[in-house]
């Protein structure tokens, strides 16, 4: 080869070793030898030289194929689980909403019985009217009431 190195980088031919200047130029056979086509089969990287570009094409296709199924498949079932995620929220909301409720409620038959001689519900009645008002520390001095 009487090219030089920067020509040989600008105008690579297919089966040609590029080789720097100062290594010793060695020009490979690519032809096809008995041990090279037994190297071949082992080796899955490189491509079988009886493959056509017309069987690539089509195994790429059917690849090709393959994958967006796949991705539809993966799409579909992200979309159930999407709704059953959804489902269960709501029923979850719904639930959340039902026990509030319950609560107020409870807390209402509570102050009902705010007259009565119960040291129970009186300590209770204090209590939430010290979280409704605020609380005051030992020297009288006004203190927010700790978060839940």
């Amino acid at each position: 080869m009487g090219s030089t190195y920067s020509e040989r980088m600008w105008w690579p031919r297919e089966n040609t070793i590029i080789i720097p200047e100062d290594e010793p130029e060695i020009e490979e056979d690519h032809k096809d030898t008995p041990s090279d086509n037994a190297s071949r089969d082992c080796s899955p990287a490189q491509p079988q030289p009886s493959t056509s570009a017309g069987d690539h094409r089509a195994r790429n296709r059917t690849a090709a194929t393959k994958c967006r199924a796949k991705a539809k498949a993966n799409a579909a079932e992200l979309e159930i689980t999407e709704k059953e995620t959804e489902l269960q929220h709501q029923k979850l909301s719904a639930q959340v909403l039902s026990l509030q409720n319950e609560v107020l409620a409870l807390k209402n038959e509570v102050l009902m019985h705010g007259n009565c001689d119960s040291d129970v519900i009186q300590q209770y009645l204090a209590r939430a009217a010290k979280r409704v008002v605020g609380w005051h520390d030992l020297a009288g001095h006004w203190e927010a009431p700790p978060r839940r």
